[in-house]
């Protein structure tokens, strides 16, 4: 059993926090979680299963004390690894702060998302050195995709032997109950966040084309965010609006995938991995989904799902057409995802991570 600090934004929902509460509840190691700007949800959920958790509170103590603070956690911790999560500049620049000050400790540098997101915003260039520097401090980099390995290779100029993909894991046994017959009319869902990238609108558009065709279908949009309001008007615009429902943000996510028929995610940016793909194929729901950054490396076009170009409603909506019309697939495809989606089962992804700990442990 290796001792390993974590190092988060923040303990509030969010799509790495999740991940990581899932992890603490099943890793084989004693790990230590530093929160750096906010405590919340994930965090009491990681410190109710044993962990000890800290708060640096960096938003009204400033970010020099609570650096401060983090170097006295970890001389005082001692641990066998540190792993950074989350790609702020403040905790890149940890990455390269602690590799320097705790030489015999390995840092390793999880990268979340498209490496290119993490040199977007105010002071790009800025953003740019801090995360190249950083890739050069770390012992490893952890990708969540083969997709996202390209992009550090290329965004941060790592050397491919460096990084480890990891892929994220789903709790699949979540999502067992399944409902395999199909509704009419056709329910289609979409669960996640509320903004613009993940392409909602382009959905909506391409239900507005189905339903010109003849097509008898009805929408709900699971999440909140941003984005919301202007989802609504959108729909309305379209005269979809009593297609779809936004029903906000549920707890009973599995129960809304059991009674749906097609899981529609059209993001418009490139998308690193893709958690809610995941759970919807373990539901056994059809997935139609856009053909962008991680995706294809879950779903197999015309084998255990769809998948449609891009930002293109017309090119979307073809293939949701498509799809309802040749329903004697179904039961085949839907069998496939069951099995794709285990191969990203929670527990695969947290034998992995800690395997990837122990090695750089080893390594010291």
């Amino acid at each position: 059993m290796r001792k390993v600090v974590h190092i988060l934004a923040c303990g509030k929902s969010g799509g790495i926090e999740t991940l990581i509460a899932e992890y603490a509840k099943k890793s084989s190691h004693n790990n230590y979680f530093v929160f750096v700007w906010e405590d919340g949800y994930y965090e009491q959920q990681i410190r109710e299963c044993g962990c000890n958790t800290y708060f640096l509170d960096a938003g009204k103590t400033g970010s020099f004390k609570a650096t401060q603070e983090l170097i006295a956690i970890i001389k005082s911790v001692k641990p066998d690894v540190i792993v950074t999560h989350h790609g702020s500049p403040m905790i890149r620049v940890y990455v390269t702060l602690l590799s320097i000050l705790f030489p015999r400790i390995p840092v390793l540098m999880y990268v979340h998302c498209d490496a290119k997101d993490d040199l977007s915003g105010s002071n790009g260039s800025a953003r740019k050195v801090i995360n190249i520097t950083a890739a050069k401090s770390a012992k490893k980099i952890i990708a969540i995709s083969n997709y996202v390995k390209k992009s550090i290779i290329a965004n941060f100029k790592a050397k491919p032997e460096k990084i480890e993909v990891v892929y994220n894991g789903v709790d699949v046994s979540r999502f067992a109950e399944r409902c395999l017959f199909v509704h009419d009319p056709v329910r289609l869902v979409f669960v996640g966040r509320l903004v613009k990238v993940k392409g909602v609108q382009i959905a909506l558009e391409a239900i507005k084309i189905c339903k010109e065709n003849g097509y008898n279908l009805s929408f709900t949009i699971v999440g909140d965010g941003e984005y919301r309001e202007q989802l609504e008007k959108t729909t309305k615009e379209l005269a979809v609006d009593k297609n779809c429902s936004f029903v906000g943000t549920r707890r009973d996510v599995p129960q809304i995938l059991a009674n749906s028929d097609i899981f529609v995610h059209s993001c418009i940016w490139e998308e690193g991995f893709g958690i809610g793909i995941v759970e919807a194929m373990a539901a056994g729901k059809l997935c139609v989904c856009s053909n962008s950054g991680a995706i294809p490396e879950i779903i197999t076009d015309g084998v255990d799902g769809f998948l449609a170009e891009k930002g293109n409603p017309k090119a979307l909506s073809e293939v949701i057409m498509k799809a309802i019309d040749n329903r004697e697939q179904w039961e085949c495809i839907q069998s496939r995802a069951i099995m794709t989606a285990h191969k990203f089962d929670m527990e695969k992804f947290v034998e992995q991570l800690d395997e990837v700990v122990e090695e750089v442990a080893n390594e010291r």
